[in-house]
């Protein structure tokens, strides 16, 4: 672990590359002048610190200097830092600057060195800002090339800014200004150097806006200078909290780490619970006290709003007159402290100089605010409710507070805003001075609307909490189990809910529309164990729906019923989902209705059916949208891309991957179809050690299908490194998994690859035992995947005994899967027929084969698939021989180093390299040796950027499929 006070160069540059680039082509030709703008914090200085370095590497002087917040700033003030720089760097040349006697009142300490009278003939004038102008710009010239740096120019005096003003507009042919500053800090709004600029013909520069951190730029900060990876949420929290301002990161970085990174990013308000970094408070705390009377009690009016508002509204609270209200918030805005984000609608430009001013007002004055406060918003047409019971709270009025509180939620909810709402019954719940009954009701209502969200974690710890209350309603304990159940299985995805379901039952019995919407989801659970335990759950569903006469629950039997009915084959499901009405109106239906759709559609990717599931996926996701139900809406996004998978549309999917998983980062469908899908990618690529990892992670914590899709995928790595025993009793232990139940024939590639381990370690009844049982689980059904999966795993049992019937099956499997629209395992199958073929001693076939298995690889960029091609060709005498001797590529990549270099642009480690392409260590190491050199490169970090710069001019015989390509933008 780094100390708190570390300093990481690289760190603090992340994410102003940019800009540092732009910076360095404005300063490529002088003379140049440049205005770098940009609020504290922002990285101005480091920026320019930067290109320090990056100059004097060109043979440029740099001299800088600050301005500082002085109470009377001296005259010229601005120029006598980078003055003094720019002496002591250039010593021997003083005594020879025309007019250098003008400098000797910025730097009394070089006097003896500058002349100290004119020089014979000279004109001398009488003013001072021309002296200095003139001895200035002698230095520059005498200096040059040289850059001059003021940093800070909203603090100069008023001389500094015209003289530099005037040097811009005449600068030496071999001189750069670089004036860097704040606009909500300048003396007076107008332009930085006090009059309008505009760049003299020949003089370059630009106009500078330092921009804030986004946030992968705030994840790779906090990952430099803390060395360790944060988890992403606590970087989007980091990120929103500092608006990206790198200081603010900075600071909270530190904060963190003193309290113990461990227990920091376990819990996910530890950022909210901040203090405000001491540096953003002391600069706001300033800006805010240089303020007039009227402009700081609008500011605070503001901060005890802590909302945007109404100029009236804010006036009103501040018990000002229009006058002196319309007055005050000018003088706000025009310092930067408030602005307008709404036409006439103003809050705090940054939420922590809301706290920071709220924060200095004293106790009995932020009483008087409140109650104010709480008057105005009362008076208008359509009271802000929320706003009304945060104002309570604050004001210490429990009572008021709750039932504000729960009538804002109930009114959110109606109108479809979910966010407030949870905001407003959370805080209720996090109180521990709430009667029990208020507590319930709070619980209750926050408890039906989050499932719909994807945030979980900490709504699911308070209403756990919840359940310890005493004297809480049994009714009442069963509906926060029965959603504490549903968001344990669907959003966290642990087997663990169905402990919650089973309880939730015992306390609804007088609720049939509870009973009907537990009995349904163990119905739907229970399906992938036993069929007549589903049934049975079903059936007692079915018999509640009945008794309650209820729209809505008779709308969840019909979900788990199509979702069963879908699970078991039944054709009758595919039409009964494709009649489902889409525009629902009622929001109980719509849920419903759009779980159904999902429920129906997952189910028929899983069976094969893509173009039924593309469909049925992507009205679930619309409707989910439409209507603001972002569980759904992340369930079937995550679908949809696992279908991108199995059609190859595989173009920046692990991006789309990574967006999902960022957007909802507490849902664990996304993180497990990512990390089976990326494992999967990196595999094709060669990237074993990736590979690895989040295949590990998918089989170890991802949910039942996912799990056994990697741990198919991780037994086929072992059969390919020859480790047979160690892949036996992976998909032993995954088909004991399986059970009896339905997953049989949702396709994931565990049935091949357990019959193929099976007969390599020489149990082929054991292996035909799991082909029976498959074959009588499948038959009769619609199953178009399985089927397929079917067709290699007797193919593999054939193998050894009857080639010639293996190469049949394993062709029947290819055939099957290129009508299912899944190229990769069209050709994976085609790759093993090949085999089979070249057992049967057709090796022309074989080699026909596998070079149309070849261009499928190279149309999806798998190098790995595609090398290994390569070695069965050279294996059976298929592949071209190479003309003797060495064909020399000169300063070109050869076909080989290109394919090393496309893998080193991925960031494969020289180990997986040597994998992916049948090569040794040794000389992989020497290829990329040769790529670094023929890249001009000076590491391997350099290499994808110089790919794509040289991808039109690379060798015409090269593979087109192997050259680099732009990522598709996310949509």
């Amino acid at each position: 672990m780094r100390p708190s006070n570390f300093e990481d160069r690289d760190a603090l540059l992340a994410g102003q590359e940019e800009e540092l680039g732009q910076l360095m082509t404005a300063l490529e030709n002088l003379p140049s002048v440049i205005l770098v703008q940009g609020e504290a914090g922002i990285g101005k200085s480091r920026l320019i610190s930067a290109s320090a370095p990056l100059l004097r590497g060109r043979g440029v002087r740099v001299a800088q200097g600050s301005c500082h917040p002085l109470r009377d700033p001296f005259p010229y003030q601005a120029l006598a830092e980078p003055v003094r720089s720019l002496c002591l760097l250039s010593p021997d040349l003083l005594p020879h600057v025309p007019g250098g006697y003008a400098l000797v009142p910025l730097v009394p300490d070089m006097a003896h060195r500058l002349p100290h009278a004119p020089v014979p003939g000279e004109s001398v004038t009488a003013s001072v800002l021309l002296s200095l102008l003139t001895a200035v710009r002698s230095l520059l010239e005498a200096a040059g090339p040289v850059v001059l740096v003021v940093e800070d120019l909203h603090w100069s005096d008023e001389a500094s800014r015209e003289l530099l003003l005037l040097l811009a507009r005449n600068m030496p042919s071999n001189a750069g200004l670089v004036v860097s500053y704040r606009e909500e800090d300048l003396p007076a709004p107008g332009p930085v150097l006090g009059s309008a600029y505009t760049r003299p013909t020949g003089v370059n520069g630009l106009e500078l806006h330092v921009r804030p951190l986004d946030v992968a730029d705030v994840h790779r900060i906090s990952t430099r200078m803390l060395g360790q990876e944060l988890p992403r949420e606590i970087s989007r929290q980091l990120h929103a909290r500092s608006e990206g301002n790198p200081r603010v990161v900075r600071e909270d970085l530190v904060a963190l780490q003193r309290r113990g990174l461990e227990a920091a990013t376990a819990d996910p308000t530890s950022v909210r619970d901040l203090e405000v970094p001491r540096a953003f408070a002391e600069t706001f705390t300033a800006r805010v006290r240089r303020l007039p009377p009227d402009g700081l009690a609008m500011v605070r009016a503001a901060a005890v709003l802590a909302a945007p508002a109404e100029q009236s509204v804010v006036t009103e609270v501040a018990d000002l007159s229009t006058e002196r209200g319309a007055e005050g918030l000018t003088s706000a805005l025009e310092s930067g402290v408030l602005h307008e984000v709404a036409p006439l609608s103003y809050a705090f430009r940054r939420s922590l100089g809301c706290r920071t001013v709220y924060g200095d007002i004293p106790g009995p004055a932020r009483q008087i605010l409140h109650r104010r406060a709480v008057s105005v918003l009362w008076s208008r047409p359509r009271p802000p409710l929320a706003q009304i019971a945060r104002q309570a709270r604050s004001m210490g009025d429990r009572d008021m507070w709750i039932r504000q509180a729960t009538t804002a939620a109930d009114q959110a909810i109606s109108q479809g805003d979910t966010g407030i709402a949870v905001s407003s019954l959370y805080e209720i719940l996090e109180n521990p001075h709430v009667e029990p009954e208020q507590l319930g009701q709070a619980a209750l209502m926050l408890a039906r609307i989050v499932f719909q969200r994807t945030e979980h974690r900490t709504i699911s710890r308070a209403l756990r909490r919840v359940l310890t209350a005493p004297a809480l309603p049994a009714a009442v304990q069963g509906e926060i189990r029965l959603h504490l159940a549903l968001l344990s299985m669907n959003h966290a995805g642990e087997e663990g809910g169905l402990r919650d379901l089973v309880q939730a039952l015992e306390h609804s019995h007088t609720r049939p529309e509870l009973l009907v919407r537990a009995r349904s989801a163990l119905a739907v659970r229970e399906m992938s164990r036993s069929d007549e335990d589903a049934r049975h759950w079903l059936s007692l569903a079915e018999q509640a729906a009945r008794d309650s006469g209820d729209s809505v629950a008779t709308a969840d039997v019909r979900a788990a019923r199509l979702t069963l009915s879908a699970m078991r084959a039944d054709s009758d499901a595919w039409e009964a989902a494709e009649r489902l009405p889409r525009q629902v109106t009622d929001p109980g239906l719509a849920e419903a209705t759009n779980r159904t759709l999902h429920n129906v559609g997952d189910v028929a990717l899983r069976l094969g059916h893509d173009e039924r599931a593309q469909r049925l996926l992507g009205d679930s996701r619309d409707m989910a949208w439409f209507h603001g139900n972002a569980m759904l809406g992340c369930y079937s996004q995550a679908s949809l891309l696992e279908l991108d998978w199995w059609k190859g549309n595989w173009r920046g999917l692990e991006q789309r991957l990574s967006s999902l998983c960022e957007e909802n980062p507490e849902m664990a469908v996304g993180r497990n179809t990512r990390s089976v899908i990326v494992g999967c990618l990196a595999l094709t690529r060669g990237e074993q050690s990736r590979a690895l990892h989040h295949l590990h992670a998918a089989s170890e914590k991802g949910g039942r299908y996912s799990a056994l899709w990697a741990k198919a995928v991780l037994a086929r790595m072992h059969l390919a490194e020859g480790e047979f025993e160690e892949a036996r009793s992976l998909t032993a232990r995954a088909v004991k998994e399986l059970g009896s139940g339905h997953q049989w024939w949702q396709a994931c590639g565990l049935l091949p690859v357990a019959v193929e381990a099976g007969m390599a370690c020489g149990q082929p009844e054991s292996a035909a035992e799991i082909v029976a049982t498959f074959e009588l689980v499948v038959d009769g059904r619609d199953v178009p995947a399985a089927a397929a999966e079917l067709y290699e795993a007797r193919a593999h049992l054939l193998k050894g005994s009857d080639a010639v019937r293996a190469a049949a099956e394993f062709g029947r499997a290819s055939t099957q899967w290129q009508a299912l629209g899944r190229p990769y395992q069209a050709a994976h199958a085609a790759e093993k027929q090949s085999d089979a073929l070249v057992e049967a001693g057709s090796h022309g076939g074989a080699g026909t084969l596998l070079r149309s298995v070849m261009e499928t690889y190279g149309e999806l960029e798998a190098a790995f698939d595609i090398a290994r091609c390569e070695r069965a060709l050279r294996r059976i005498g298929q592949l071209s021989p190479r003309p003797r001797g060495r064909r020399s590529y000169g300063s070109q990549l050869s076909p080989r180093e290109l394919e090393v270099a496309q893998l080193v642009a991925q960031n494969t480690s020289n180990r997986d390299i040597a994998r992916a392409l049948f090569l040794s260590p040794r000389t992989v190491e020497h290829h990329v040796t040769k790529v670094l050199r023929k890249l001009d490169v000076a590491d391997r970090h350099g290499v994808e950027q110089a790919l794509t710069r040289d991808a039109e001019s690379a060798p015409a015989s090269v593979d087109p499929s192997l050259l680099p390509r732009p990522s598709t933008p996310l949509t």
